[in-house]
């Protein structure tokens, strides 16, 4: 009897869980932002369930009150979607906020960007004719460099880390299934 009293808790606590399906939608990966111009920017977003997500983004992180297209993601394209948001100022920060029509306006799934200069506030005529600038960008963590050592270490963010994982799987899942 004891024995068998084990097995029925041992299945209860690790069994039922895993059985159980999430019943709401939620955003699984994402955002991406690309697409990046002096005036506009491309988010991409998957969900779990087919759904509609929106980008709520302004350039005061209390006051996001600009809204893009309403974009679904459908089963068809593996629950992705992306919206291209156009009409932006150049060099100019901007907040955003993925929301999941429906479900929850607070996912977490916020961050901030800055619009790529315009090349024409570069022109000089003698030292810049073209209006050429430097630009950078970080992605997935940062080099941290130890002077005593003269070591380098790598620093992932955690969502730099996912998606490398993400990234990773889906190559192995079109290699190898397709």
């Amino acid at each position: 009897m004891k024995y068998s009293l084990t097995w029925i808790v041992a299945f209860i606590l690790f069994a039922v869980p895993a059985l159980a399906q999430e019943t709401e939608n939620s955003i699984t990966h994402g955002p991406i932002l690309g697409r990046l111009s002096t005036d506009g920017v491309g988010v991409w977003a998957r969900t779990a369930y087919s759904g509609t997500i929106v980008v709520e983004y302004g350039t005061d992180p209390k006051n996001l009150d600009q809204l893009s297209p309403e974009v679904e993601t459908t089963l068809a394209a593996d629950n992705t979607g992306w919206v291209h948001i156009k009409g932006l100022k150049a060099n100019t920060k901007y907040y955003y906020n993925v929301i999941l029509v429906g479900v929850s306006k607070f996912t977490g799934r916020s961050g901030s960007f800055r619009t790529m200069p315009d090349q024409k506030d570069f022109i000089d005529p003698e030292l810049n004719p073209d209006g050429l600038f430097n630009f950078s960008f970080e992605y997935g963590g940062r080099e941290r460099v130890r002077k005593k050592k003269k070591l380098a270490k790598m620093s992932f963010h955690p969502r730099g880390i996912c998606h490398a994982i993400v990234c990773v799987c889906t190559f192995y899942r079109i290699c190898f299934f397709f």
